[in-house]
């Protein structure tokens, strides 16, 4: 019974320092010895001195101040595992994930609350309030990422059927409900959708796709296309403009540097630049010719121009046109 007890008061001191102990809320000796009084466990102060040596052995950061108020030892965390900025960056991740519902978003919160002390889990619950705009109520795609990540795991291939809204505004299957048949990659958010990216052998590329809107989804007994040596999905987002897909090019763009910001949050540090004036720079990068890129663009009016390759630049200037008929 005396090592149970041992074991057990172990337990609970690591709980009541981790729990509820910070530099500003501390803990006695003398407060620590009526907490297990009231729990049913004898301990005497110098037990409890041996038993904080033990934890901060193990590696628990522990720290030990005698404050002047009362001249008794304080305890309390000194570095926890989760900070508190941490956890908030982690809650407000959460709270604004469009495709993480009311009631999924609810428990997350409250697990990652408990990633810090009582008083901090407080602060955070009172500014904590759920966005419940446009988020998904259908729970459905906490399946499809549980299967993906099997096959990722297992390196097996995914089967599965994908949605689309049809022209009355109901979601239906693509193609009749013809079975999907992918190479799981790796996932990717954007637009506050997620998405498993995977290699579609039929069309011979790596395509995207919504994990809220696959449906029946499987891991396959065959295994995976592997993907190359060099593959990063960080790379492959890189070059996409949204997140459709489209065939990779060298551009050659010539930027006004009033939007330098945007070209490295864009583009990354590590710029192939090819000429640079006072006011001007002009950098090589491969992109994915899209629609979308065209429209990223068109945002930065004459501030940026697409210098080569001649097919491309002409296919901006094809949208452009296109577009200006439809106001003709």
């Amino acid at each position: 019974m005396g090592k149970s007890a041992n074991k057990l008061r172990l337990l609970y001191l690591n709980r009541i320092l981790c729990e509820e102990t910070s530099e500003e809320y501390p803990i006695t000796g003398k407060e620590l010895m009526q907490r297990f009084e009231d729990i049913g466990l004898k301990a005497e102060r110098k037990t409890i001195y041996a038993d904080i040596k033990v934890l901060q052995d193990f590696g628990l950061d522990i720290i030990c101040e005698k404050r002047k108020q009362n001249q008794e030892n304080h305890y309390y965390i000194g570095q926890q595992e989760f900070q508190l900025p941490e956890v908030k960056t982690l809650i407000d991740a959460v709270q604004f994930a469009k495709f993480i519902t009311p009631k999924k978003s609810a428990e997350l919160i409250e697990k990652l609350c408990h990633l810090t002390n009582i008083h901090d889990t407080k602060w955070l619950k009172e500014r904590s309030v759920l966005n419940y705009v446009n988020k998904k109520q259908n729970e459905h795609i906490y399946f499809s990422l549980d299967a993906s990540i099997e096959a990722l795991r297992k390196q097996k291939k995914l089967e599965f059927q994908y949605l689309t809204y049809t022209d009355n505004r109901t979601l239906a299957t693509k193609y009749e409900g013809a079975t999907y048949v992918v190479s799981p990659y790796g996932f990717s958010m954007y637009d506050n959708k997620y998405y498993l990216i995977a290699y579609h052998e039929r069309y011979e590329q790596i395509v995207p796709f919504r994990l809220d809107m696959m449906k029946h989804v499987q891991v396959s007994q065959a295994d995976r296309q592997a993907p190359t040596a060099d593959f990063q999905i960080s790379d492959y987002l890189r070059g996409a403009f949204s997140i459709m897909t489209g065939e990779k090019v060298f551009v050659d763009l010539c930027w006004d540097k009033k939007h330098l910001n945007t070209i490295m949050d864009r583009f990354g540090p590590d710029l192939f630049v090819l000429a640079e004036t006072a006011t001007h720079l002009t950098i090589k990068v491969e992109v994915q010719i899209s629609p979308s890129f065209y429209a990223w663009l068109v945002k930065f009016g004459s501030h940026v121009q697409i210098i080569a390759p001649d097919s491309v630049r002409q296919g901006f200037i094809n949208q452009l046109q296109r577009t200006l008929a439809g106001y003709e």
